[in-house]
């Protein structure tokens, strides 16, 4: 089956979506730079890199994905799973996405951005 249909989909939906009218808002006082840290951001990644290699289906992927519904929940952010079957060359595995969404009520709301990342390896 090819992918071509869905990345031609996919890639049309980030175009179409950067000609939309963007609204930021800029607060002097409390600037998004003073809010990341590296020193925090390079603490995750070690944290999932010290699970071990994370091969989808596997239990140290499992404690990844634990781990980052943990952090996110403590941010205030609610995760939900969206869980599938595929087949590979090593036979059917399960997958698992996951979806975060700032606070319960934003669940019910349009989406208005997205963030992809991949925690396996």
């Amino acid at each position: 089956m090819s992918h071509r249909p869905l990345s031609l989909l996919v890639a049309s939906g980030l175009i179409l979506s950067g000609c939309a009218e963007a609204v930021v808002s800029f607060d002097a006082a409390n600037p998004l730079e003073a809010k990341v840290s590296g020193e925090k951001a390079l603490a995750h990644v070690t944290a999932l890199v010290g699970f071990g290699p994370r091969p989808a289906g596997s239990e140290t992927l499992e404690q990844s994905r634990r781990y980052l519904e943990k952090e996110l929940a403590a941010l205030g952010w609610v995760t939900r799973r969206q869980t599938f079957t595929s087949k590979t060359p090593h036979g059917q595995v399960e997958f698992t996405n996951l979806r975060a969404r700032f606070g319960e009520a934003a669940w019910k709301g349009k989406v208005t951005g997205l963030l992809c990342s991949h925690y396996d390896t």
